[in-house]
C-alpha cells in the first residue's frame, strides 16, 4: 500500500513538472489537457488522503478567500457562462500548479526540479524560436523585422523572455557549477537576449534590467555587476549609433517622456482610461473571471457613443464601431484584475502577493547558503513578473501559471524551514526521477 502511494505521488509530481515545462509554449494543447486531467486526479487523491497543505495559515486563508471571491464575482457577474469557461481554461491550471507546489515541494531539491523544468521549457522555446527565424531568413533573406503569429513559437517571445531571462540569470549566478550545464545555460541566455532584441518590444528590457539589478545587489555579485554594465552600455551604444527596424523604438528608452506620456507608452494611457470607464460600471465585484468579455462589456454598455469625443480610446477598442471579443484587453495587471473581480478582488490579490513577498524575504534571510540561492531565483522571477505586468496583463496564461507555481514553492519552503523536521508530517518520499 505504501509502495503504491509512493508511486502515485511520483506520477503526480512528474506530471506537475511536465506542465511547468510546457508553460512557456502557446502550443501542445492536447498534452496540457492530458497533464491537467492527470494532475487533477493525483491532487484529488492526495488531498483526500491527507488534506494538509504546506503553508502558513495566513497564506492559506488569503489564497482561499481569493478563490472564493473569484467564484462569487464570476457567477454573480453579467456573463456567468463565459466566466465559467474562463475558469476552466485559465484559472484551473493556475490553481492546480499552485496546489501541486504546496503538496509536492517538501525541500529545496523539489523546488530545484521545478525551477529547472521552467528554465528547460524556456530553453527549448528559445531554440525553436531561433529555428523559425533562421527558416524565415533562408526563405526571405536577412531582415531585422521577422514575421510572427500567435501560433508560432516566436509569437509573444519577448513577453515570455522578460520573465524567464531573469530566472535563468539567477539560476546561473547562484547554481549550475558543472561546466557543461553552465555553458549551455549561458549560451541560451545570450541567444534569448538576442532574440528579445530582434523582437522589437521595449518593455522587456527595463524589466530585465531592473530585476537583474536587484538580483546582483542581493547576491553582491561584482562580476555580475560588471557584466550587466557592459551589456547595458553596449545596448545603449548600439541602439544610438544605428537606425534600422526596432532600433528606432529602442532609442526612446533613453527618453524620460517614454515612461510618462501617452505617445511614449504606445497609447497605453488611452487604453487604461478606456478600461477604467468600463470598470466604473461595476467597480466592486467586476464582470467575472476572464478578460475577453471586455469587448462584450464595451458593446453592451454602449461605450462607442460615450467615446465619440475620445478618438484615442476608440482607435484601440473599436473596429467599425464595435469591440471584438478576445481582441482588446486592459494591458495592465491591476486594471485587468479590477475589470474581472473588482476592487475587492484587487485588495485580495494585493494581500496574497504581499504575503508571498514577505515569505520570500524571510526565506532569503533565514536559509543556508545553497538554499538561499534557490529562494533568490524564485524572488527574482516574481519581481520580473511584476515588471511584466506594468504595460501588460499577465493575470492568466503561462507566465501567471509559472509565477503562481513559484509563489507556492516559496510558501512550502518557508513552511518547511520554519518547522523542525520532527513536526512536519511524514509523507512517503517521491520516487527518484
Amino acid at each position: 500500500m505504501n509502495f503504491t502511494k509512493t508511486r502515485f505521488r511520483s506520477v503526480g509530481f512528474i506530471t506537475w513538472l511536465a506542465l511547468i515545462f510546457l508553460q512557456p509554449f502557446n502550443q501542445f494543447g492536447a498534452l496540457r489537457l492530458i497533464g491537467l486531467a492527470t494532475l487533477l486526479l493525483c491532487l484529488s487523491v492526495e488531498l483526500w488522503r491527507n488534506p494538509r497543505l504546506k503553508a502558513n495559515p495566513t497564506a492559506l486563508t488569503a489564497s482561499g478567500a481569493l478563490v472564493v471571491w473569484i467564484l462569487i464575482s464570476s457567477f454573480s457577474g453579467p456573463y456567468p457562462i463565459e466566466s465559467l469557461q474562463s475558469l476552466r481554461k485559465e484559472f484551473l491550471p493556475q490553481l492546480l500548479l499552485f496546489i501541486g507546489a504546496l503538496l509536492y515541494v517538501r525541500e529545496y531539491a523539489d523546488a530545484r526540479k521545478a525551477i529547472f523544468a521552467a528554465a528547460g521549457g524556456f530553453a527549448l522555446l528559445t531554440l525553436l524560436s531561433a529555428g523559425e527565424i533562421l527558416s524565415f531568413w533562408q526563405k526571405n533573406g536577412f531582415a531585422i523585422w521577422i514575421e510572427r503569429s500567435h501560433d508560432s513559437f516566436w509569437g509573444g517571445y519577448a513577453s515570455t523572455a522578460s520573465f524567464y531571462i531573469p530566472l535563468l540569470l539567477a539560476l546561473l549566478l547562484t547554481h549550475t557549477h558543472d561546466r557543461g550545464p553552465r555553458l549551455f545555460g549561458w549560451s541560451c541566455l545570450v541567444l534569448a537576449t538576442i532574440l528579445t532584441f530582434l523582437y522589437g518590444s521595449r518593455t522587456p528590457f527595463p524589466v530585465i534590467f531592473a530585476s537583474s539589478l536587484v538580483l546582483i545587489f542581493a547576491l553582491n555579485h561584482k562580476r555580475g555587476a560588471v557584466l550587466l554594465a557592459v551589456v547595458v552600455g553596449g545596448f545603449i551604444l548600439f541602439t544610438q549609433q544605428f537606425s534600422m527596424g526596432p532600433l528606432e523604438k529602442y532609442k526612446t528608452l533613453a527618453s524620460g517622456s517614454t515612461y510618462v506620456t501617452n505617445a511614449g507608452l504606445s497609447q497605453r494611457i488611452s487604453v487604461w482610461e478606456g478600461c477604467m470607464d468600463v470598470i466604473q460600471e461595476r467597480p466592486i465585484a467586476g464582470y467575472g473571471f476572464g478578460w475577453k468579455k471586455l469587448a462584450w462589456a464595451i458593446n453592451d454598455g454602449k461605450f462607442a457613443a460615450r467615446w465619440e469625443s475620445r478618438p484615442d480610446i476608440s482607435a484601440y477598442y473599436l473596429t467599425e464601431g464595435k469591440a471584438s471579443y478576445g481582441r482588446v484587453n486592459p494591458h495592465n495587471y491591476i486594471l485587468q484584475v479590477a475589470f474581472e473581480i473588482g476592487i475587492i478582488g484587487i485588495l485580495l490579490v494585493a494581500y496574497f502577493w504581499a504575503i508571498i513577498l514577505r515569505e520570500g524575504i524571510w526565506l532569503i534571510r533565514n536559509s543556508q547558503h545553497d538554499q538561499k540561492g534557490w529562494a533568490i531565483c524564485i524572488v527574482t522571477a516574481l519581481l520580473a513578473y511584476g515588471g511584466c505586468n506594468l504595460t501588460n496583463g499577465h493575470w492568466v496564461g503561462g507566465l501567471a501559471n509559472t509565477a503562481v507555481m513559484l509563489a507556492g514553492c516559496l510558501l512550502a519552503l518557508a513552511y518547511s524551514t520554519r518547522k523542525p523536521p520532527s513536526l512536519i508530517q511524514r509523507e512517503p518520499a517521491i520516487a527518484p526521477l
